[in-house]
């Protein structure tokens, strides 16, 4: 990659300057050298990549982390008239960049984190970036290369509390319905049954693809800083709340129905109903306070 470097940065200048055709040519194949750089990156670290894939397929909470880098193809994509504008500058702050996620990637390794070790993987994916097409290449693709650490599966650690909250919320709200209620930890007793917000049902994986599409949806509709952040608080406040309400609606459903309704795979089918109806309203609301003409994208 250091080789690499100097070879882009002592040729970038006469390339430049021949015309527009030779700029293309040499843009192209900056394009196609980070290209290669990712796939080969992937090949070395393929037991961090491999990791990944594994937890993406077998944790409901992470399926969405198939569709992050098809995202990112597509937004790099929306940006190409952008980046054609734009000359390949190599940076020597990729290379320290570069270096940093190395050795990020080896303390992973030795301390046997795997967070850490996928964390270093979209690192040094962003450092290749700004090596080989430079800072200006790099601001113009800002938030397609950061968008790339939603691939990364977080927040696990959060399930106990939202199965508290949920667990919480639900009795509390059957209290006020009228109906006689034991709480004890996640379990939760009627006259009709006992129910537990398992960690299925804790909500992490709405909340993680919510703030996921949330993200997407404040580079699209928001300039001002202070409407995103709105916008993302809401995303985090509202699934939350949302799955209280869910777990009240299915356990008052199987209540009032004599446990005819919403068990087994009618609370899970229910639930998604539910939840899409949400998302949709929360985008809804965010529309109306957009400060953009109308949905785009911004670098």
């Amino acid at each position: 990659m250091t080789f690499l470097w100097f070879t882009l940065r002592d040729a970038s200048p006469p390339l430049a300057a021949a015309g527009p055709t030779a700029a293309q040519s040499h843009r192209r194949i900056a394009i196609a050298l980070v290209g290669l750089g990712w796939i080969g990156l992937v090949a070395i670290l393929h037991d961090t990549a491999a990791a990944l894939v594994r937890t993406w397929y077998g944790a409901a909470a992470y399926n969405h982390g198939f569709l992050i880098f098809p995202i990112v193809g597509l937004l790099l994509w929306e940006r190409r008239h952008t980046l054609a504008r734009l000359q390949p500058r190599p940076s020597a702050l990729g290379l320290a960049m570069l270096a940093g996620g190395a050795i990020l990637w080896l303390m992973g390794q030795f301390a046997h984190v795997l967070f850490v070790r996928e964390v270093a993987l979209v690192a040094m994916l962003q450092a290749m970036w700004l090596t080989v097409l430079g800072l200006t290449m790099t601001r113009a693709a800002l938030f397609p290369l950061f968008y790339m650490y939603l691939a990364i599966p977080f927040g696990y650690e959060l399930v106990p509390q939202l199965q508290d909250f949920t667990a919480a919320f639900a009795t509390r709200a059957l209290q006020l319905s009228g109906i006689a209620v034991l709480k004890n930890g996640i379990f939760i007793a009627t006259p009709t049954g006992l129910f537990e917000v398992a960690e299925a049902c804790s909500g992490l994986r709405f909340l993680i693809a919510m703030v996921a599409l949330a993200i997407l949806f404040t580079n699209m509709a928001y300039k001002s800083w202070w409407r995103r952040g709105v916008f993302l608080a809401l995303s985090v406040v509202v699934p939350v709340i949302a799955n209280g309400i869910r777990a009240y609606g299915i356990i008052l459903l199987a209540y009032l129905t004599d446990n005819r309704l919403a068990v087994g795979v009618d609370h899970i089918v229910y639930g998604w109903i539910f939840f899409s109806l949400v998302m949709l309203v929360l985008l809804g609301i965010g529309v109306t306070f957009q400060d953009r003409p109308r949905l785009g994208w911004t670098g």
